[in-house]
């Protein structure tokens, strides 16, 4: 077999040549001034009966056909594949390194610019357009959503989102949790500066309950002792019994203060057992920082020789606190020894001081 070669090819006869081969080797197509091996020059529209078509090429195994283009100055590796990848699989762009054929990441435009799907316009870095209409239905199987996001099946495994900013000053994820063969549940995470760490802030069950670890709520429940108003009126009442609260831990059982976290609307209930021999009014207040905003009262009094050795009030009301407001709960009676909030020992819970965000 012998080998042809061409130092200086030029169509002299055209006013544009079709092909030019300079002296250096460059191929020039429309062109005479090839400036690289391969220079295609030119402005012609390819008409949709023409198929798109720029080149004919046919896989020599494997489905697999396209143009690969390989990088080599300053010991690249990185390349680029475009084509069909495999039997009724479509088109694709594959980035791959050359040094062992493996996949490599995939840039698109990094140096700016968005990047449109179905549509020839784009709004923003990744805009996406389905063109489809679908109805949606509550509990059927909605087969057309505009974005899918699949990973292995595994135990404990996630699926999602990630959402920061370019200096990972904050950081949000959303997406599923896989925690059964066949189950996985909806989850908000986000990092928390303030104890430098990772925070699940909700979780959407399978079966449909919301939890949320973090909203502010707390209950108190219960004295060790009676509470007798000659030391007790109108204190903020603290140290009960038994509290339960939220990770939020917005409630301080030292103090007896609920502080808000975040600014927003909070439910408030008081609930008293009480016993007043006189009859004087009882009252129970809700505080906020330190200010009674709003009372309830119990005017039977008068004791066991009335038929009321024990009586009891209830206020409650709606709130809308600024982050760092607190609340607090206390009693007004005669202020005597005799009056007195039910409390016998460490068990017991007859009275209930609870509150919570309602958004």
């Amino acid at each position: 077999m012998s080998t042809v070669v061409l130092e200086h090819l030029q169509n002299t006869n055209s006013a544009s040549p079709d092909l030019t081969i300079d002296s250096s080797g460059n191929i020039g197509i429309s062109t005479v001034t090839p400036s690289s091996k391969l220079t295609v020059s030119g402005s012609q529209t390819i008409a949709n009966n023409e198929a798109f078509w720029a080149a004919n090429l046919t896989e020599a195994s494997d489905y697999r056909v396209g143009l690969r283009i390989t990088p080599t100055r300053g010991g690249q590796t990185k390349g680029m594949s475009l084509g069909a990848i495999g039997a009724n699989s479509g088109t694709a762009i594959q980035g791959y390194d050359t040094s062992d054929n493996s996949a490599n990441t995939l840039l698109l435009n990094p140096l700016g610019g968005g990047v449109s799907i179905g549509s020839s316009g784009s709004s923003g870095p990744l805009f996406v357009n389905s063109g489809e209409n679908s109805a949606y239905t509550a509990t059927g199987y909605n087969d057309t959503p505009i974005v899918t996001l699949k990973s292995p099946n595994s135990v404990n495994n996630y699926t999602g989102i990630r959402y920061s900013n370019s200096n990972g000053s904050y950081e949000w994820y959303v997406g599923s949790h896989q925690h059964g063969a066949n189950e996985a549940d909806f989850v908000i995470q986000g990092y928390d500066r303030g104890v430098l760490g990772y925070k699940e802030q909700m979780r959407i069950h399978e079966s449909g309950e919301i939890t949320a670890s973090y909203q502010p709520a707390f209950s108190a429940i219960g004295f060790s002792a009676h509470r007798y108003m000659s030391a007790w009126h109108d204190v903020d009442l603290n140290n009960w019994n038994f509290v339960d609260q939220s990770l939020a831990n917005a409630y301080n059982n030292s103090n007896g203060r609920f502080t808000a976290p975040v600014a927003g609307m909070y439910f408030f209930i008081y609930t008293s057992m009480f016993q007043n021999p006189s009859t004087n009014d009882f009252h129970n207040l809700l505080k906020i920082n330190g200010t009674g905003k709003v009372y309830s009262n119990n005017h039977a009094g008068g004791g066991s020789t009335n038929g009321h050795n024990w009586n009891d009030t209830t206020v409650n009301a709606a709130f809308y606190l600024q982050a760092g407001d607190y609340v607090t709960c206390a009693s007004t009676g005669n202020n005597s020894s005799t009056c007195f909030l039910y409390g016998s020992s460490p068990t017991t819970r007859y009275c209930n001081f609870s509150g919570w965000l309602i958004g």
